[in-house]
């Protein structure tokens, strides 16, 4: 019989944070940069399990939000001696799973994100799917992390798929609003089970590019029919004529 914690390995395998800088995104959330933290960002296209990415955590009760690196794929506790990292962690079984007993109550983070991928299982091609913040701002991701050196290692949370999603996946990552998102980093218990409210999602067909991880540039992101105007993918085009 598999581990308990082999069924929460499940969804949400590939994500984005294209925000053009570190200024940008920190003004977006609330905080400073700072100049160590700016040095090593950009914007990532096709973000995937092992890469390094950002992260919000609350290492200290008495201390605000402070946004690091963290690599994709959860390393804690009742992990040793297993070769694969888990990736997502599913919301109902949180409080009942060996390796994120401790996370849950200390060690919960937010997932800066600006979109993730699903791909639709009947496409004998593997065409994927972009879903994006309909207002074009951020996506803040539940998820769980492990201390480690030199960098921490996280898990996604999902949920079961809102309308915006159910089509082409039974689940979700579980998106937070911002009173949410706080509630999440507060010690205690957050019961975030259900799905976040549908019509939040945009839904662009993209470049089956992204499907390689050695992949990660805008044109990852261009839809079937080309870049659209108007949206944060004609910056894409910009940025990918101007690179040729």
């Amino acid at each position: 019989m598999a581990p308990f914690y082999a069924k929460l390995h499940a969804v949400c395998g590939r994500f984005t944070l294209t925000v053009p800088g570190f200024d940008e995104l920190c003004e977006a959330l609330g905080l400073t940069a700072e100049p160590a933290a700016t040095a090593l960002y950009q914007p990532r296209y096709n973000i995937a399990p092992s890469n390094l990415t950002w992260v919000l955590t609350t290492p200290h009760d008495d201390e605000p939000p402070q946004l690091s690196q963290s690599r994709w794929g959860y390393q804690g506790a009742g992990r040793a001696g297993r070769a694969k990292p888990l990736r997502n962690a599913r919301a109902e079984l949180l409080g009942k799973a060996v390796p994120f007993e401790l996370a849950l109550t200390q060690r919960r983070c937010i997932v800066v994100a600006d979109g993730f991928l699903e791909w639709h299982s009947k496409d004998a091609d593997r065409r994927p799917y972009w879903f994006r913040p309909s207002d074009h701002g951020l996506l803040l991701l539940a998820g769980v992390y492990a201390e480690s050196e030199p960098v921490s290692s996280f898990a996604i949370v999902t949920c079961a798929a809102n309308a915006d999603v159910q089509d082409l996946h039974p689940r979700m990552p579980r998106l937070l609003d911002r009173s949410e998102a706080s509630a999440w980093l507060e010690p205690g218990w957050a019961q975030l089970l259900t799905p976040p409210p549908a019509g939040r999602l945009h839904k662009t067909r993209v470049s089956q590019r992204v499907n390689a991880v050695r992949n990660d540039d805008p044109a990852c992101l261009f839809p079937e029919d080309g870049p659209a105007a108007g949206t944060n993918l004609e910056l894409f085009a910009s940025l990918a004529r101007s690179n040729s």
